[in-house]
């Protein structure tokens, strides 16, 4: 939820979450229920605007089953209209560091995955 943007408005199923709390509260549970019970398939996606404004269409092949058993398929549409208020600063993880003993400028108690902060 800290990703979104406060002035964040939700239109979902003919109905409208007008701020990031109200999404949370009416649309999010089913969301998050959506997602682990089914298999999204990207369609189709065209991309447009200019400046600092964007907006994305998306269509998407949604297969899986509810709760009770019964079987969802069934196309989504999705619009995303994105407008940009700040330079976006990458994001830079923590490197991963090497726990084996005597491998020098490692720390001990970390482990290595093979990746590690772009330099």
């Amino acid at each position: 939820m800290s990703l979104l943007d406060r002035g964040l408005v939700v239109f979902e199923f003919g109905a409208t979450d007008p701020t990031v709390e109200a999404y949370a509260f009416q649309h999010l549970r089913f969301d998050i229920d959506m997602a682990v019970a089914t298999q999204w398939k990207l369609e189709s996606r065209h991309v447009g605007g200019e400046g600092n404004e964007r907006w994305v269409l998306s269509s998407y092949r949604v297969t899986g089953k509810q709760s009770d058993g019964t079987p969802i398929d069934q196309t989504t549409q999705e619009t995303a209209i994105l407008h940009r208020t700040a330079r976006a600063v990458p994001h830079r993880p923590p490197a991963l560091i090497d726990q084996r003993p005597g491998v020098p400028g490692q720390a001990a108690g970390a482990t290595h995955a093979g990746v590690g902060a772009a330099g």
